[in-house]
């Protein structure tokens, strides 16, 4: 049952609300009231460690600072970095992407003709990492045995551009989850072989309509904000606005923390609730809302509600909340947390979406169950 609100004048109510600002789970709490400093220092100081043993690899540019990318995390569900990776290395990548597709699906990234499926609907392809990502013509620089990249199990050549692609990976969620792990006595760990390509094909001409597709794919217990794994999109083309990327509700977490009973995994029940607050959620989680019909008959309808869901939002319970599209340039990282509600979204751009989802699990620091990114693969 959802908690009777309070006034936000209470102080029982405010003091919530302080608290859900700033922390994303209860042992962070104390930790971050405590010793703030310590943490962001040992935050920064692992991800210079990791990036001395891999100064072979260079990027465009330094990850956001660890304390501004963690609040982000923390009250929007995602931090971005912007031209992590190199403009070669991205190109190297998308070629090799689409060099498969062809191959096996026949779908061509500048053929309009090959984008729609026999119902005409946009084609989307969603699977496993290519071979050919993978391998390269020449040597790579050997990192150090003691902080391998993701994956040492290769029964190919390495490939330069994947190795900075994973090097930029793990140093974006060592800078970010610093002050989580060392809180929570926790590691990272990313299996390539839990690597996924999102390939969205365009429909254009189309208006573009406010997906339905809400879910979370974690359970939340607003008791033990404990967060077990995030995702990592990496960017190998321009995801522009209306580009088919992934459609988030932010500060969905710190609302979530204020319901008094577990948030199963999808979040229906959540959903139904939030719908019964106010006509801003009913419209968004409603698939057969009157206003999608009538957004589809006027393009001007549509063009409103897009910015009554972006720009305008909704507050609940006192926070702040509304639609933000993860979209980015090629070259870019953003590390998302899956219990944000978020949804799928149509493509209306002139070219197909091509990004690359990393899970990172944080295990215990004690954990042998998966190969972590600074320890050695314990199947060797």
């Amino acid at each position: 049952m959802l908690r009777v609100p309070l006034p936000l004048s209470s102080s029982g109510c405010r003091k919530k609300m302080q608290s859900l600002a700033f922390q994303s789970c209860c042992c962070l709490r104390a930790c971050l009231r405590h010793r703030p400093t310590r943490l962001l220092v040992a935050a920064s100081s692992s991800s210079s460690s990791f990036s001395t043993s891999f100064s072979s690899y260079s990027s465009l540019s330094s990850p956001p600072a660890g304390s501004i990318a963690f609040q982000d995390l923390v009250t929007k569900g995602y931090s971005r970095w912007s031209n992590a990776l190199s403009a070669a290395a991205t190109r190297s990548l998308l070629n090799a992407l689409w060099e498969d597709y062809g191959r096996r699906f026949g779908v061509s990234r500048t053929d309009p003709t090959k984008w729609l499926t026999r119902h005409k609907k946009e084609a989307r392809y969603y699977g496993p990492l290519p071979d050919t990502m993978f391998q390269s013509s020449c040597p790579s620089p050997s990192p150090s045995k003691s902080t391998p990249p993701l994956d040492s199990l290769r029964p190919f050549p390495r490939s330069n551009e994947f190795e900075e692609l994973e090097h930029c990976v793990d140093r974006f969620a060592r800078a970010t989850l610093g002050p989580l792990l060392q809180a929570t006595k926790r590691r990272l760990s990313c299996r390539r072989s839990r690597a996924v390509l999102f390939v969205n094909c365009p429909r254009p001409g189309a208006p573009w309509m406010i997906p339905t597709g809400w879910h979370t794919d974690l359970s939340v217990d607003p008791d033990c904000l404990e967060l077990s794994f995030v995702y990592v999109f990496a960017y190998l083309d321009d995801v522009d606005s209306e580009g088919g990327a992934t459609v988030v509700l932010e500060n969905s977490v710190p609302r979530i923390a204020l319901e008094a009973e577990v948030l199963r995994k999808n979040g229906k029940h959540m959903m139904k609730r939030l719908a019964a607050e106010n006509n801003w959620f009913a419209d968004l989680f409603d698939k057969e809302a009157g206003f999608r019909s009538r957004c589809r008959a006027d393009p001007q309808k549509a063009r409103d509600e897009v910015s009554r869901f972006f720009s305008e939002g909704t507050i609940s319970l006192g926070i702040q909340m509304k639609l933000a599209e993860l979209s980015g340039k090629s070259g870019d990282l953003v590390l998302w947390d899956p219990r944000t509600f978020h949804s799928p979204s149509g493509n209306n751009s002139d070219r197909p979406r091509s990004v690359i989802r990393f899970r990172i699990d944080l295990l215990p620091i004690d954990s042998k169950l998966h190969w972590s990114f600074d320890e050695a693969d314990p199947r060797q």
